[in-house]
Order: C-alpha cells, then structure tokens, then sequence
C-alpha cells in the first residue's frame, strides 16, 4: 500500500503458528480483512526468503508485532465485531468465518472473548453474532448458510478446508488453516467430506458420510460457475472431478495469499524467451524430450522456490519446463515477475494442470468448458504463456478448448484417444506422467531413493529405457513429456540434468515445450505442402 507521498507503507510481521487453533482463525481472517487495503499484514518469520525478495525489489517494509495483543491493536480497527462459533461443531466455526468476510467480522471462541476482552472493549467490537448452540451438526450449519450467507457472498470463490468434521475424516490432508485469501474476498467456507463412501486417499481413508456428501454437491452447485475451490478435498480424484462437474476449478495450497497478492509489481510479466515456428527448425528424425517438473494446480512450486529447486546451480544449464498457474498475472503480479526475472532463457513456463485452474475438462459440460476455457485464454495472455497441460479430456472437448485457447501446443492427459490435433494445434499425450510414481508408487520415500546415487541411477536408468520404449512405438518426429513430481526435491535442475545425459543425442533433442511445439508446427506445416 502506498502513501500519497509515495512512501510505502511498513508491513507488519507476526510469526503465527500454523496449526488450526482459535487463535489462528482470529488472526488469518484479521489478516484478510487487513490486507484488502496493501500488503499490511504478514504471517511468519521477518526471514522469510518472500520477505526479503520483496524489500530489495519492491520497497516494502518490515516490522515485527510479537503477540497477539499486539495485533489486535495495530488491525482490530478493519473489524465491526465479532462472530462467536461453537467449538464442538466444526461447521459453526466455518460459517462464521464466512460471515466474518461479508460483514467485516472476527470469528472468535469464547476463551478467546473472555481472554481478550479488554482489548474488544477498547476497539469497540462487539459480538454481532453467536452460534453457540445453535447447529446440531456441520450439515445443519451450512444449511443455514446456504441460505443466508450464500447469497450474499462472493459466489466465484469457495474454500474447502478438510480434515475431520463431525467424526468423519473429510480429509487426512486437513485441516486447511489460511482463511485471508478467502476473507479478503468475501468467499464461502465450509469443511466436509466430498465422498459418501469411504475411499482411499494416498494410502489413507477418506469420506463415508452420505449426509455431507449430499451437502458439499449442494454447495458446489450454489456457486457461481467458474468458481476457484482453495483448500482440498480428498480423495483428489473423486474430487476434481466433482466440482469440474459444476464447471468449478482448484487453486490452492500455501498461506499469505492476501498479502502476496497486494505486493506491488512494477511492470507486466514476460518471460526471457519464446520459441515460434518462424525461429526454430524441425527435426524430422529427432524424438523431443520435454522435461516437466510441476505442480502447477497449486502454489506449492512458486511459494516454495520450487521446494528450494529454483536456487540449484544446475537451473539454467538445460531445458526446463516449470508448471504454473497463468493466474498468478493477475492474482500475484509480484511474484510471477519475480520468476519471470530470474529465470534463465532455458527456463520455460507452461499453465498447469488444465490451463486457469486444475479441473478435469471431461467432467464439464461444453457450455462450462467454453467459459473456463475462455478464462484459460485471458490468463495466458497476460501471463505469457505459449503451452498448456491439459487433465481428463476427451476428443471433443479438447476440440472446444483447443479453438478458445488457441496455444502454440498442449501436453494433454486423456480419457480418450485424440487422433488428429484439434483445430490443427499439436497436441503430446502423456506416458511419463509423475513417473516415480509410476516406478515406486505413490507412497514410496522419493526423496530417500534420489538422494541414493546408486539408487537414483537405477530408477533415471528405467526412466530412459521406458522413453526409448515410448520413442519405438511413436516414431519420428514426436514429443515425449516427462512430468516430474517435484515435493521436497531441491535439486530438480541436476536430476533432469542426469536424465538429459543418459539420453542418446543421436535420437533425442531435450528442449523447451515451445520449442518442440514450435518445431511440430513447422515439420506439419511442411508435410500439408508436400501432401
């Protein structure tokens, strides 16, 4: 936030802990309500790498509030009063936290009320709302709020929180704890198992309550499609899969949204370099191998400098494709620029998983694929983005999306076979998707195995003989994906790297996802001549 002056406003800096607590649902719906203003409201440690970066490249500010008196006292003036929740209905605390963003409320419980207070009396906050006793069970509570809330609330945003809710584990993921994004924006929040059977998630179980199920579809069909649904819902496929039904999408994961999104960018986002038909020269004999670490659905990767992977030495001397979601240009200017600055002209960025958002395209109706592939095409023009990674779509569908979005290519992951590339956009199917997973399952100790260099040359070793397996069947020239799981590996760069070594040069180019598409484009182009 900036001054008339130009000064900048000093960030306040408080070190919450993150685990669900009163304490911290009080103060991440005060940081939401604070942030809408500027980046006033930080939590977490002054040495925070963001925090850093942000001062030396966008003059922010810093200063260290060390209790929650203290916090009170510098924000509790952007409240109007309180919301007191019932602590043994989980769904009472949620609904006044929905509450708390449309009316500009703090939810609180009542050791809290008594606790603080002095500090309420002299901020004037008075509790405008009590749901002590009020709701027998989270189903009843958002019955309620379905009702009288819904309407009322910003109806494109949802925050689906996990964890256990009413003795059923809606999650083993949860419980989801950063509420300032959704309360900045006025979103709906609520926690409840998406599955009416139990399932597995992950190796653990998840769902078995009919009752919430039935709920958390009519939850999703009150919203305004295309609604973005942060948190989580388990098991991950059964829930994708349900809110793409309602013509929603996911972005999630990772705290400080409302003040990363208020950090102030200084231009527009452009990457170092682009690859198109008119610069670069097919290959006819060459298979193109795109090496794609990603977990562009969420924010894991830009939160977290690509879990430490984007500081490794290695980062620049080889093609890399780094997933993201083209959101981020209008959501978090600051930090999108910050990568695009940074990065290397081999470091490409492509939007994943499904464009604006992680949906499963197959699920939508054509009239919710239209609309959402219509904002996937607004996104990547501002976040200069020339590929998309494309989840769970059919022919026709990738049809509808391919005319709206018009990319330079798409990596796609599909129910169906493709056949001819729509509307003539080249289109790379992925074998190779989160290939350890693949090898290991997905509960094995990856990081354990590639810290291992006997251990991770075996498993690079099967990498390649299964490429070279994939290039026989597919003949020259083709595009073969290798997406990459990237949680909690810091040393992305140097593994592809490895991987790029043990490839032979004589058949395959390791390139950027432009590049190649780029290429396919030019080897079509000449091939329609010829014919």
């Amino acid at each position: 936030m900036r001054r008339a002056s130009g000064e900048l406003d000093t960030t306040m800096v408080f070190n919450m802990p993150s685990q669900l607590s009163d304490e911290q649902c009080l103060v991440s719906v005060l940081q939401g309500l604070a942030n809408r203003t500027g980046p006033r409201l930080y939590l977490g440690d002054i040495e925070d790498h963001w925090l850093q970066i942000y001062a030396e490249r966008n003059g922010l500010k810093y200063e260290v509030l060390s209790s929650l008196l203290e916090v009170l006292h510098k924000f509790g003036e952007v409240a109007d009063g309180l919301v007191l929740y019932d602590p043994d209905v989980s769904g009472s605390r949620y609904v006044a936290i929905t509450l708390c963003g449309i009316e500009d409320l703090l939810p609180i419980s009542y050791d809290l009320l008594k606790r603080y207070s002095d500090v309420f009396s002299q901020l004037g906050l008075q509790v405008r709302h009590d749901f002590r006793g009020r709701f027998a069970t989270s189903v009843e509570a958002y019955e309620w709020a379905l009702e009288n809330l819904m309407p009322r609330c910003n109806r494109r945003l949802a925050l689906s929180v996990d964890g256990v809710v009413d003795g059923v584990v809606a999650g083993p993921c949860g419980p989801w704890t950063a509420f300032d994004w959704t309360a900045m924006n006025r979103g709906f929040v609520f926690a409840l198992a998406c599955s009416a059977t139990e399932q597995d998630s992950y190796g653990r179980i998840a769902g078995g309550s009919p009752e919430q199920a039935a709920m958390y579809e009519r939850i999703m069909a009150s919203l305004e499609s295309p609604a973005q649904i942060t948190g989580f819902g388990e098991p991950e496929g059964h829930w994708v899969s349900l809110f793409s039904k309602y013509g929603h999408y996911s972005f999630h994961w990772g705290t400080n949204w409302s003040f990363h999104s208020k950090a102030p960018a200084t231009k527009q986002p452009r990457q170092k370099k682009h690859y198109t038909p008119a610069c670069v020269k097919a290959h006819p004999d060459k298979h193109y191998v795109v090496l794609m670490p990603s977990e562009g659905d969420t924010m894991k990767g830009p939160l977290t400098f690509y879990f430490g992977s984007w500081f490794d030495p290695c980062r620049g001397t080889l093609p890399l494709n780094w997933g993201i979601n083209p959101l981020m240009a209008k959501q978090f200017p600051a930090m999108l620029e910050y990568y695009y600055d940074t990065a290397t002209e081999n470091d490409c960025f492509f939007a994943g998983t499904s464009g604006a958002g992680y949906a499963y395209i197959n699920d939508m109706s054509l009239h919710d694929v239209e609309v959402f592939a219509q904002q996937t095409a607004e996104a990547i023009k501002l976040a200069d983005i020339d590929v998309i990674d494309v989840w769970e779509v059919g022919p026709d569908d990738l049809g509808v999306y391919a005319a709206i979005t018009d990319p330079l290519g798409m990596v796609v992951k599909v129910r169906k076979p493709i056949g001819e590339c729509p509307n003539g956009i080249p289109v790379a199917e992925h074998e190779l998707w989160y290939w350890q997973a693949q090898f290991l399952g997905w509960q094995a100790p990856w990081r354990r195995i590639f810290d291992d260099p006997s251990r991770r040359k075996d498993l690079i070793d099967k990498l390649v003989h299964r490429i070279e397996s994939i290039a026989c069947e597919q003949g020259t020239p083709s595009i073969i994906p290798v997406y990459t799981d990237m949680h909690n590996i810091d040393y992305l760069p140097r593994l592809h790297r490895e991987i790029a070594e043990a490839l032979d040069p004589e058949r395959f180019l390791v390139t950027r996802l432009d590049e190649a598409f780029a290429a396919m484009r030019v080897w079509m182009a000449g091939r329609q001549l010829l014919s």
